[in-house]
């Protein structure tokens, strides 16, 4: 009963200020999609808080009205990040490159994929198909060939290119999903050589293999 009558009390405060405001609200059990639906009102433009208690509606509603006049979301960012980030980190995006494998399902929160089975496959050569990208015998089988440099060299101009805009846009954190069939050879390999050369960037670089331990 108090919930709903502080639900009440934020739908009425300043009805005028309030008429300019886009609320959604998305509820449903657990398992059902929410966060992905949460991502997707992000990527639109919407400022999105997940699980706010109802009795703090009231004041987060306050909030969105000081942040809806006079400053774009983008200032908005920057004035936070100004306030509470990091300043040895000030105005980088984080990268993070995840290798997967497509048999496995493709990952929920990427913003780019790139499909690396065009490369050949160490899976089929006998004293490889139990080893995994982090050995140095699959690495050297796998980049020792035309079609993997030229494909390393595109890769990288491709996300020295992207990085910038999607910082512009106000992006903090880019998740660069490389996948092949299983997620513990080809993709694993390119994933560790993507992150080598990106390291002596300005931007924080992180590497992570979500399915390099799956049969």
């Amino acid at each position: 009963m108090k919930d709903e009558k502080n639900y009440i009390s934020a739908l009425s405060l300043q009805p005028s200020a309030l008429s300019s405001l886009k609320i959604v609200v998305i509820s449903g059990l657990s398992g059902s999609g929410k966060s992905t639906a949460v991502k997707a009102l992000e990527d639109l433009g919407y400022f999105c808080v997940d699980n706010l208690p109802v009795t703090l509606l009231p004041k987060f509603l306050e909030v969105c009205q000081l942040s809806s006049g006079g400053i774009n979301r983008h200032q908005l960012r920057e004035l936070v990040f100004q306030s509470y980030g990091d300043k040895s980190r000030e105005g980088g995006l984080a990268v993070n490159l995840l290798s997967f494998g497509f048999s496995h399902g493709l990952p929920f929160n990427a913003d780019i994929v790139m499909d690396v089975r065009f490369l050949k496959n160490p899976y089929f050569v006998a004293e490889m198909k139990g080893l995994t990208g982090e050995d140095p015998k699959v690495t050297g089988y796998i980049m020792d060939s035309e079609e993997s440099s030229l494909f390393m060299s595109k890769f990288l101009n491709l996300i020295k290119f992207l990085v910038p805009l999607y910082e512009k846009e106000g992006k903090a954190y880019l998740t660069i999903a490389i996948g092949c069939t299983g997620g513990r050879h080809r993709s694993v390999a390119i994933a560790n050589e993507t992150g080598k050369a990106l390291e002596s960037g300005k931007h924080k670089v992180t590497v992570s293999h979500r399915d390099i331990a799956k049969a």
